[in-house]
């Protein structure tokens, strides 16, 4: 067998570089802390890692310590003049500390951070506001939305990914003012819970974007107008049918996913007029239509009966197809039930119809 203190110290003998990338490789945060008892490299690549992560759940019977690790931590990095390349921070609403959010967020753009991660009760007055940024991703939840200003952060001008969830998202700024001001943006995520955010007439224009993800988790009216010239894949998931409008788009080749949660009431010759519209005017793309068919109103399982031949009709299933004429089909039938061939006991959901369809 090795001696362990032979394979350490072979170990040792790794780049700081490398043992930093294999350290940023392990999920847990506590998992790679523990890396830094393997030696004195590791235990010096640990202190001086680029990618910086504070996350105040690692102190949730300790609360007190969590500032105090903190800011010796960003003091170190400072003494040191180390840089900082990716900064996540995730604090707890029950022990807020704004004050402190704010200096922690602030120190690690000015220290170079290039990749930016929030995860706090508030943003309410931090403007950010750097030259490097280059990532930022912030985040909120469904029962704890983040109030977030918009435009606090349009001074991030090298900015090429910007993702927001769960916020409740304001902006100081028009609509048809927000977005260009990012010229540098690639990607562009939003995950709006049930904000008060007003999608009605959004305009996005950026000769930079390449992909743009949109999901809500609440019906929501949506119009927006995307003017997007170097557009590459488009995602779209809501309850509603979205008025959307596409316009300047270049001649590379782009894809559309769009995925759309109906139910039965709202099956009409109307709907399905308004389907046959949206996806030409999708055409220009590699259209893939998602759509899920929500078979109970109230999510509720029921106890059904067993029958010896079912022979459904659908006739609204026929008009989808000859409405968007698909090159490939897809039907899923989600239920959960006997394995031993018995009566069903629950029904998962609904009815997923997902096909794609060539330009």
């Amino acid at each position: 067998m090795e001696n362990p203190q032979k394979r350490i110290a072979g170990e040792s003998q790794l780049p700081e570089e490398i043992i930093q990338h294999i350290q940023s490789l392990l999920h847990e945060e506590e998992e790679a802390a523990r890396t830094s008892l393997l030696s004195k490299s590791w235990h010096g690549a640990w202190c001086t890692r680029p990618n910086l992560s504070f996350d105040q759940y690692m102190f949730w019977n300790r609360v007190d310590e969590f500032p105090v690790f903190t800011k010796k931590t960003m003091r170190r990095y400072e003494d040191l003049n180390l840089k900082i390349k990716s900064f996540r921070l995730t604090m707890m609403e029950e022990y807020e500390d704004h004050s402190l959010a704010r200096e922690l967020i602030l120190k690690a753009i000015e220290l170079g951070a290039t990749d930016l991660t929030i995860e706090i009760p508030s943003l309410d007055g931090i403007v950010l506001e750097s030259e490097t940024l280059a990532r930022l991703s912030v985040f909120g939840s469904i029962a704890r939305p983040l109030h977030f200003d918009v435009g606090a952060i349009t001074k991030l001008h090298k900015l090429e990914y910007l993702r927001l969830e769960g916020l409740d998202i304001k902006h100081s700024l028009s609509k048809n003012e927000l977005w260009p001001q990012f010229r540098c943006l690639k990607d562009l995520v939003i995950v709006d819970y049930n904000s008060d955010y007003d999608w009605d007439d959004v305009r996005i224009c950026s000769p930079s974007l390449e992909r743009v993800i949109i999901l809500f988790h609440e019906c929501r009216n949506v119009s927006a107008e995307f003017d997007v010239p170097n557009i590459r894949y488009f995602k779209f998931e809501g309850h509603e049918m979205p008025r959307l409008k596409f316009k300047a788009i270049g001649s590379r080749e782009w894809e559309s996913d769009i995925h759309i949660r109906f139910s039965p009431y709202m099956a009409s010759t109307a709907w399905l007029s308004s389907l046959n519209q949206f996806v030409k005017m999708l055409s220009s793309s590699r259209v893939s239509l998602f759509m899920w068919w929500d078979l109970l109103d109230d999510g509720h399982a029921l106890s059904m009966p067993v029958v010896d031949n079912l022979r459904p009709e659908m006739p609204f299933l026929d008009a989808l197809l000859w409405s968007c004429r698909p090159n490939f089909v897809n039907v899923q039938r989600r239920f959960y039930g006997d394995s031993e061939g018995g009566s069903v006991e629950t029904i998962e959901d609904g009815v997923i119809l997902r096909w794609c369809k060539g330009s």
